[in-house]
């Protein structure tokens, strides 16, 4: 679907809302130093900005050039009167539209990524002994769907986290990392670890997991040092477990979090 005006203020107006659930329009009409009310206009598409003033909420926004270009030129589609600028103005958004499509089906993919917990499953089930890119059989060993495990190894392979060989194999990238995800995504992917180490424990043997904790008094300044050393901890489990036979996928989660709700300039 094409872009317009309001659909690209409604799209960041809905992004900002799943960062920060009480972000309220008037928010959005502040951080954009203009009226509620004409806002609201805008998100209709009964009124239309001048370039001057499109460039001005872009750069408020921290749009691309990209994006900036795109919304600038639909501001002036919906003011434009003489037909050779229409054209000219036309032409030029079907060859930002086809840009931003490819781009937001990246974003999509990379948010994708970091949410659903199986994508990274995948990525470490490929080391494992007897791996097969068969989608029903990453199905079968992470209880999935065959849909969901067909479409992750897409996206995957979109973003190049993974590649087939000339001999249909698929092989891990070394740079398997992805960035600039929404925090909604991060947020949804630690839930469902959580969640799943919940049925961990109502369901696998004592020996196959482990499970512990300690509640302690804490100085609020030691805490940045706290989660160096578990930053460091991770590290040295990882390297830890690069060597031997692989024939399982684990999740390790450490969690440090305040369980009194005292001190709220901490």
């Amino acid at each position: 679907m094409d872009s317009s005006v309001p659909q690209l203020l409604d799209s960041e107006l809905s992004r900002r809302r799943a960062e920060n659930r009480r972000y309220s329009l008037r928010a959005f009409a502040r951080d954009l130093q203009i009226s509620p009310s004409f806002l609201s206009h805008l998100l209709k598409g009964e009124k239309s900005l001048s370039a001057d003033r499109a460039v001005e909420i872009s750069r408020k926004l921290g749009w691309s050039s990209q994006d900036t270009r795109l919304f600038v030129n639909l501001c002036q589609q919906q003011k434009a009167q003489d037909p050779n600028h229409q054209k000219l103005l036309r032409e030029d958004l079907e060859t930002l539209q086809k840009t931003k499509v490819k781009f937001d089906r990246l974003k999509a993919d990379q948010f994708a990524v970091v949410s659903d917990w199986y994508h990274f499953a995948i990525l470490e089930l490929i080391d494992v002994e007897g791996f097969s890119s068969n989608p029903t059989w990453i199905a079968h060993r992470l209880k999935i769907s065959v849909t969901e495990a067909m479409t992750a190894l897409d996206c995957l392979l979109r973003l190049k986290l993974v590649q087939t060989t000339s001999h249909g194999q698929l092989i891990k990238m070394k740079n398997n990392s992805v960035r600039d995800c929404p925090s909604a995504a991060i947020r949804k992917f630690h839930i469902q670890h959580l969640q799943k180490a919940k049925q961990s424990i109502e369901r696998d043997a004592f020996e196959k997991r482990y499970a512990s904790g300690i509640t302690v008094a804490v100085d609020p300044s030691q805490l940045s040092q706290a989660m160096e050393m578990i930053r460091d901890f991770r590290a040295r489990m990882s390297r830890h477990f690069k060597k031997g036979k692989k024939k399982n996928v684990y999740h390790l989660a450490v969690q440090l979090y305040p369980l009194d709700q005292g001190h709220k300039d901490v």
